[in-house]
């Protein structure tokens, strides 16, 4: 067993999901291991050499090290918990900073003022001058786009406009004329 190949719990998880989907083993045995691990409960050890033969592979059952969490992020949820502000906008913050994009400036004073305190400039905006040039960039090309498909609808619909209305003309002019001559 020393050559066997280490999993991580949640690539264990996903391959006992797998052997599920795949009837691959006793199922109801291995639902029953899945469940005691996500419920983080003792794996009994019979289980746990059932699974690594199973899986050809020794696994952890200690969740992987999570980074610390962001302060200013734990803030913002904390905001939200409490609804302290518009959580749609806070959200919103909370993501750009998750995602590690600096915010605007509006924002990082929106945020500022609801924390009472100031956040770091260089971390947390971008500046005009770029935010300026990626909207330039972003809607030169979606504008002529636009445009082209603008005049591509008014074609289509004068082409299709003017033969319907020669044809209700039409229609009108001849049910006027079977009155006349029905009169």
């Amino acid at each position: 067993m020393n050559n066997m190949q280490q999993l991580t719990l949640v690539e264990a998880l996903d391959e006992i999901k797998y052997l599920i989907a795949e009837s691959n083993g006793d199922a109801r045995r291995l639902s029953h291991i899945l469940a005691t691990i996500k419920n983080k409960k003792t794996l009994y050890r019979s289980d746990q050499n059932f699974l690594e033969n199973k899986l050809g592979a020794t696994f952890s059952l200690e969740d992987e090290e999570k980074p610390p969490e962001n302060k200013i992020l734990s803030k913002i949820k904390d905001l939200i918990n409490n609804t302290v502000g518009d959580p749609m906008r806070l959200k919103h913050i909370y993501d750009t900073i998750s995602n590690g994009e600096q915010l605007y400036v509006s924002d990082q004073q929106y945020l500022e003022n609801k924390l009472n305190f100031n956040l770091d400039r260089e971390e947390v905006i971008i500046p005009l001058n770029e935010k300026n040039e990626f909207f330039k960039e972003k809607f030169k090309s979606d504008s002529s786009t636009i445009q082209e498909k603008n005049l591509q609808i008014k074609s289509n619909y004068k082409n299709q406009r003017n033969p319907k209305i020669k044809n209700i003309k039409d229609s009108v002019q001849a049910v006027k004329l079977f009155h006349h001559f029905e009169s």
